[in-house]
């Protein structure tokens, strides 16, 4: 099963879903903290 689905992108660490990956990006820095990001597509 792909971690992107109907035009979102998932985090992989808390599964929150967002409809651009910048979005997606941008939480995962912001909550997770990791400079490696970590965001399917």
């Amino acid at each position: 099963m792909s971690e992107y689905e109907a035009g979102t992108f998932r985090c992989k660490d808390c599964a929150k879903e967002f409809l651009t990956k910048e979005e997606a990006d941008n939480h995962y820095q912001e909550e997770h903290g990791d400079e490696e990001l970590r965001v399917g597509e």
